[in-house]
């Protein structure tokens, strides 16, 4: 660390990104990270500022006070509330100035996200140092924009930097909320969720606030699954929870009471949890989102990776094929989700310990776990 930092100094640090789970658990992470570096003698004083109740609510969980503030996600397609965003974004740039000159923080650490647009420049306007993150291969029109202002910037893949300056850019990864595994075997993880130990295990994750075309596409694959004696965990998604429950019964009616016990789904995952579901797969199934990437790799999970065909710039695709260059990862096009095909896919990985460990090895090389660290120095170094 080359800034000195003196006894008792107090660190105001403000934070913003958002709506999801990609956006705000690696501040989370950032920010534990910072607070570890600097030591006892130091002391963090954050706040967030996001748009919506979803990233204050965990935010508060982790007893980080937050704010929200108005702001307006762009449509890349005819919608009259684009009609609105000028309106919202200047309201909510009027937002962040007041609370920023009531806090006035040492720095800013934005993850981008329509949600951090008016506190960037806010943060400008009072020349609070700016440092930006971003997830994804593809950089989001928020951090296009937002870079100009930004100090520095972090990305996460190497591909991002030749979208930046040089001077500016650097690479970190993404961090993640999960500085070591459990000290737990997989057989013991899998008996933490009731499922057998001498089964196969698939994850299926549909993000932070669960993907319908992904459950859906989950109870059409399940009987087979099942029928194959290959257990399955499924984070739904809190808002689909119940009626995926609901429907999933009805879907394993022909089975018996022992077979049905293969399905075990979950609303959402909480960290202690999700890292218990990490240890305990045997392959992972999700979308292509940075961040869950990087907790893939970061457990050494192989993977079969279904990237949101509609993400901005075809992000989540891009994501995918630099992360499956080194074969950590197969990666099945939404358009391709067809029960047999995903089950033979799934069969063909489970069935080669050889293909497991290949892919488990090629996951664990793609990680960077310290990029939290990485990019908790740059931060003190703006300070």
């Amino acid at each position: 660390m080359a800034r000195k930092l003196f006894s008792g100094q107090i660190i105001k640090v403000a934070l913003t990104g958002g709506g999801t789970g990609g956006h705000i658990f690696p501040l989370i992470a950032i920010l534990r990270e910072l607070s570890e570096m600097v030591g006892k003698d130091v002391f963090i004083e954050p706040i967030f500022f996001g748009p919506d109740d979803f990233s204050l609510k965990v935010f508060k969980k982790e007893g980080i006070p937050g704010k929200k503030i108005i702001s307006a996600k762009f449509r890349r397609y005819f919608d009259l509330r684009n009609i609105f965003i000028p309106f919202k974004l200047f309201f909510g740039f009027l937002q962040s100035l007041w609370h920023l000159y009531f806090f006035m923080p040492d720095i800013l650490i934005s993850k981008g996200g329509y949600g951090s647009l008016p506190l960037v420049l806010a943060a400008f306007f009072y020349r609070i140092p700016i440092l930006i993150h971003e997830s994804d291969s593809v950089p989001g029109l928020t951090t296009i924009i937002t870079a100009k202002f930004a100090k520095r910037i972090g990305v996460s893949f190497e591909e991002t930097l030749k979208f930046f300056p040089k001077k500016k850019v650097f690479l970190a990864g993404n961090p993640i909320r999960f500085k070591k595994k459990p000290e737990i075997s997989q057989e013991e993880a899998k008996e933490k969720f009731s499922l057998r130990k001498d089964k196969p295990l698939v994850l299926f994750l549909g993000g932070s606030q669960g993907a319908s075309s992904l459950n859906d596409f989950v109870l059409n694959l399940l009987p087979l699954l099942i029928g194959e004696e290959i257990q399955v965990l499924h984070q739904t998604g809190d808002k689909e929870f119940e009626s995926i429950k609901g429907r999933a019964r009805i879907v394993l009616t022909d089975f018996s009471q022992e077979e049905r016990k293969l399905y075990r789904p979950v609303g959402f995952l909480d960290e202690r949890s999700y890292a218990l579901a990490l240890t305990a797969a045997d392959l992972v199934f999700s979308r292509a989102g940075s961040g869950v990437i990087f907790e893939i790799a970061f457990f050494g999970k192989p993977s079969i990776l279904v990237p949101y065909p509609w993400a901005s710039r075809n992000h989540q695709e891009i994501n995918a094929l630099e992360y499956s260059q080194n074969k950590a990862a197969v990666i099945i096009k939404q358009k391709n989700l067809l029960p047999h095909l995903v089950l033979a896919e799934i069969k063909k990985i489970l069935s080669s310990p050889e293909k497991i460990e290949e892919m488990s090895q090629a996951a664990s090389n793609f990680a960077k776990p310290e990029a939290a660290k990485i990019i908790s120095q740059e931060a003190i170094l703006l300070i």
